[in-house]
């Protein structure tokens, strides 16, 4: 298990994708990693290559972030703090998510040419009427009129 003094140092940058080696004990998958000018920089383990390399993904810009840097384990997963507001947007955004569900639903109905009218639309097209207005060609394609199987 890491603890809070386990530290690495980046082997190569590539975008938001980091290589960090260990000397010591591997972070586990999922540990948040601190890099960087202030420790701005936050990193999140996503596999473990060997024994001493593991490779990150950063969830801020890298920008400054180069081979060499001294790269602390923070010794837990990522932590989002939960507050009353938080949790009221969380619910707000459960209910909003049920109505667009609800929504596509009622659409997927009328596609079936069900009579649903809700909130006023116009009827959706029939699916059979859209497919039937789409040319399409009988010999596979080719603009002769022999089949390629005679």
């Amino acid at each position: 298990m890491s603890n809070l003094s386990n530290t690495g140092v980046v082997v190569s940058v590539r975008g938001s994708v980091v290589d960090i080696r260990f000397d010591g004990d591997l972070p586990p998958i999922h540990s948040v990693l601190r890099a960087g000018q202030e420790e701005r920089i936050i990193i999140e383990v996503l596999a473990q290559h060997d024994a001493h390399h593991v490779r990150g993904i950063a969830l801020t810009p890298t920008q400054g972030l180069a081979r060499g840097t001294v790269v602390r384990d923070t010794g837990g997963p990522l932590k989002a703090p939960v507050g009353k507001e938080l949790l009221s947007r969380m619910i707000l955004g459960h209910y909003l998510c049920l109505a667009c569900r609800l929504r596509q639903f009622v659409e997927f109905l009328s596609c079936l040419s069900l009579s649903i009218s809700l909130f006023g639309k116009r009827p959706a097209t029939r699916l059979i009427d859209y497919y039937s207005a789409i040319p399409y060609s009988t010999n596979g394609g080719s603009d002769n009129k022999t089949s390629s199987f005679n």
